[in-house]
């Protein structure tokens, strides 16, 4: 073999020796398969075992044939038969093998293939479909994916300023249904994942870190969930609660959405007339949730259930005519939408304590809920922060778990999430 063979194919090792017909195929399972036949020998310098110096006394002792498995080319898979030296050491009475950096002691799968594993690991890709493309089987990539997982550790002295938290659906066998993330809100990573979101198992982890480091946490942005409020007040004595703008919206769209619900059941039942209008308020439910300004003014066509020529604005006018809660309930929650996308903090908690007339129930329940966490919410609209990105996260991790039907363990699909999205935690 050739010096810009070897460079190209990565095997620069000097005390590898290629024959003249270095080159040969086999069938394995009916696969094709390129052998690279090579013979790997040097004189060792000590004995590995003892560490004795070697001034002549440890003598070669023999072969042995090893097979790494060295990736692929062109589609086919690519092997190493090696014809390694033995070594005898006379003052340990033991023996032992040659070595290369190249491939790891007990182990079948050369350093490149298993560097290639990493790298495709970082894709969004299913073991079974890396482990058919590398011609390896499932528990080979299974294996070195757990060895990555032991590297992953926290670093118990650090803590980001801003900790934006939130929870995740992983897998059945996690207890409480669902998992907690956490992100840097300052620069916008991933922080770390746990597999119980519930109070106990929040406090238990937390409270490892150092006083100085949950000192340093200055805000939490979270959802409005009672036991997050718990944990800021047991672990970060510091931290003050910002409640994500985006749950915000949520909330109010969700409002709207159970108002609009309601109203639709009501006129179903009714006559003709009263379904016809039912059947207009299904169809054309996203208009309820568009902010009034953004609604199209200008276009106007015939649209389904109208046999005439109308826009947004006149649809939804005539929707707003049908009931009369169904029409303050959306001035509500329009007005309340005003202000949160002005920041008009003291206008927003304002319209959370009236009680306009004809308004739903559910609504001015759901203004009460808001209005508990008015100081969370101020902060919220004075702060850049924001859950956007732990909700993008979220999505990618969906991804991760569909593309692969799911996953066993949550150490591997934590460690798979980690290799993918990206992470803060500290390598040992």
């Amino acid at each position: 073999m050739d010096n810009d063979t070897r460079i190209l194919l990565n095997l620069t090792d000097p005390h590898l020796t290629f024959s003249s017909h270095w080159l040969k195929f086999i069938l394995i399972n009916k696969i094709k398969v390129v052998q690279i036949l090579c013979t790997l020998s040097y004189t060792p310098k000590a004995c590995s075992n003892c560490g004795i110096i070697n001034h002549g006394q440890i003598v070669k002792y023999g072969f042995y044939k090893a097979k790494h498995k060295y990736g692929q080319f062109r589609t086919q898979p690519l092997m190493l038969v090696v014809k390694t030296q033995r070594f005898r050491c006379p003052d340990c009475q033991t023996t032992f093998n040659a070595t290369s950096y190249l491939f790891e002691n007990n182990h079948t799968i050369s350093v490149d293939l298993k560097r290639e594993i990493v790298l495709r690991l970082c894709r969004i890709q299913s073991i079974k479909d890396i482990a058919h493309d590398l011609f390896i089987s499932e528990a080979s990539v299974q294996r070195v994916l757990m060895d990555l997982a032991d590297q992953y550790k926290p670093d118990l002295n650090y803590l980001p300023r801003t900790l934006c938290i939130d929870e995740f659906k992983s897998m059945r066998s996690v207890k409480g249904k669902m998992s907690f993330i956490a992100v840097d809100g300052n620069k916008q990573c991933l922080f770390e994942l746990l597999e119980d979101r519930r109070l106990r198992s929040l406090l238990e982890h937390y409270q490892q870190f150092s006083l100085k480091a949950r000192r340093n946490v200055k805000y939490l942005v979270m959802d409005m969930n009672a036991s997050y409020d718990q944990l800021v007040k047991s672990v970060f004595p510091n931290a003050r609660v910002i409640y994500d703008r985006f749950h915000i919206a949520k909330h109010l769209n969700d409002t709207m959405n159970h108002v609009r619900i309601h109203v639709y059941n009501r006129l179903r039942k009714g006559d003709k007339e009263a379904q016809k209008k039912a059947r207009r308020i299904k169809h054309y439910w996203r208009l309820f949730l568009q902010d009034q300004d953004h609604l199209c003014k200008r276009d106007y066509y015939e649209r389904r259930y109208f046999h005439r020529t109308v826009n947004s604005v006149v649809i939804l006018d005539l929707m707003l005519e049908y009931d009369q809660e169904l029409s303050a309930t959306y001035n509500l929650i329009q007005a309340l939408k005003r202000a949160y996308n002005q920041r008009n903090f003291p206008a927003f908690i304002k319209l959370l304590k009236i009680h306009p007339a004809n308004v739903s129930h559910y609504a001015l329940h759901r203004c009460k809920v808001l209005a508990r966490y008015a100081n969370g919410i101020k902060l919220g609209f004075k702060k850049k922060f924001s859950n956007g990105r732990t909700e993008g996260i979220n999505n990618r991790i969906k991804l991760i778990k569909r593309v692969a039907y799911g996953y066993r363990y949550f150490k591997t699909f934590k460690t798979r999430i980690c290799l993918i999205i990206g992470h803060q935690i500290q390598v040992n």
